[in-house]
């Protein structure tokens, strides 16, 4: 029994793995549209059997990065600036139906917030550990809007939205402005402020995009 169930744990640490691997290349253009991704061969590729490809193809579809094929496998339907563009404009909606929600409750703890952003400011931080804590920081927030819909809407979208920060990671060159950004995010929180919360969360999630859409486009070569 606890052979099966050790099984069953690192086929979930392969799909993952194997997740992340293809997402960051269908987002870096490394996979391209219409190409197809065969169980078969990615299994023997990466060394594993088909169950761990056919959990991280499932993924992949859920995400809209590829789709299933009758035949079985999958094709890959490609990843654009407009796509990431897309998924930012749904976040900067979600967040700031979460802050109107929050602000609304008897009881804000900002507190949560304030660990991870303050965990952010720490140097010995690689990219992904950054991107981790960013994400964990909006997740955070959105959890404390107390809304099972629009929680799960940010979550469905959350990993293709880290992935694309971890491949643009210019976003991240000044991290001391960005930790306080979320200090006085979680600040503006706290004294129930919507109007500078909202401005806050446009600015935020602008500037980014704008960051993003330029590193995008350097990566497919559109300058």
């Amino acid at each position: 029994m606890i052979n099966q169930k050790t099984n069953r744990f690192s086929r979930s640490l392969f799909a993952k793995d194997i997740l992340q691997q293809l997402r960051t290349e269908i987002i870096t253009g490394q996979l391209t549209s219409g190409h197809r991704l065969v169980e078969s061969q990615l299994a023997a590729e990466y060394g594993v059997s088909r169950g761990p490809v056919r959990s991280a193809l499932h993924a992949l579809e859920q995400e809209g990065l590829v789709h299933s094929l009758p035949s079985g496998g999958a094709q890959v339907v490609g990843f654009s600036e407009k796509h990431a563009l897309d998924l930012f404009e749904v976040r900067q909606h979600l967040e700031k139906i979460a802050a109107e929600l929050i602000v609304a409750k008897t009881d804000i703890r900002v507190e949560p917030l304030l660990s991870i952003a303050e965990q952010m400011s720490l140097e010995k931080l690689s990219d992904e550990q950054l991107a981790e804590l960013d994400i964990d920081f909006h997740l955070e927030f959105v959890r404390m809007a107390d809304n099972w819909a629009l929680l799960q809407t940010w979550k469905t979208i959350s990993p293709v939205i880290k992935a694309i920060i971890i491949v643009t990671t210019r976003i991240y060159e000044n991290r001391e402005v960005i930790a306080n950004n979320h200090v006085q995010t979680a600040r503006a929180l706290e004294s129930r402020d919507l109007s500078l919360l909202i401005r806050m969360i446009d600015t935020q999630i602008n500037t980014t995009k704008q960051l993003i859409t330029d590193q995008l486009r350097k990566m497919y070569g559109n300058e």
